[in-house]
């Protein structure tokens, strides 16, 4: 098996999925079907292709054979091995042809997949729901550092008030412990 579809296979058999609350994203499922799609509908037109060209390699190797038994064309002023070298250079152009048509092909589908890529981006960068989820977002976050510095400003003024409630407290101690002490000098 080529490694090409030992790969799809994998990752039909294998894929994966964000999850959401409702199950897998649906995003998610319908870019993967997309993509094992089109590299599916890719695989068979390179199988066709390979088949097609298969068939005709089999076709002239059967011709060459049976002129090269028949021995006809000797003394013509073309020869077998002419023949042969015609259409070893025949088959060689429809190579090199066929593999620019498929060079062609695959930079046209990367150029569609990075076209897609950068449409989604672009969408998800400026997706009004976004943009509003964003500033929603950065309201909470400015009212919890609100709270934070209102909390802060309430935990000094405590602490100023209970280190006067101490000073007074101590004050007052004070006084109790030097009238008292007047009180027990004879």
């Amino acid at each position: 098996m080529p490694v090409v579809f030992e790969k799809l296979a994998a990752q039909l058999q294998d894929p994966l999925f964000r999850s959401t609350e409702s199950g897998y994203d649906g995003d998610d499922v319908r870019a993967f079907l997309d993509k094992a799609a089109r590299r599916l509908a890719l695989l068979e037109a390179r199988v066709a292709k390979a088949e097609t060209r298969a068939e005709a390699a089999e076709r002239r190797a059967g011709a060459a054979r049976r002129f090269a038994r028949s021995g006809s064309g000797a003394g013509s002023g073309s020869g077998p091995d002419t023949l042969v070298l015609e259409e070893v250079v025949q088959a060689g152009q429809r190579q090199a042809e066929q593999v620019a048509v498929d060079a062609a092909a695959e930079v046209e589908r990367l150029r569609a997949e990075a076209v897609e890529r950068v449409a989604a981006a672009r969408a998800a960068a400026s997706a009004p729901e976004l943009r509003a989820e964003v500033d929603k977002r950065r309201g909470e976050l400015r009212r919890q550092q609100d709270q934070c510095h209102k909390a802060q400003a309430d935990l000094e003024a405590a602490d100023q008030a209970v280190r006067a409630g101490r000073r007074e407290v101590l004050a007052g101690l004070n006084q109790q412990l030097q009238q008292l002490a007047k009180e027990a000098r004879p």
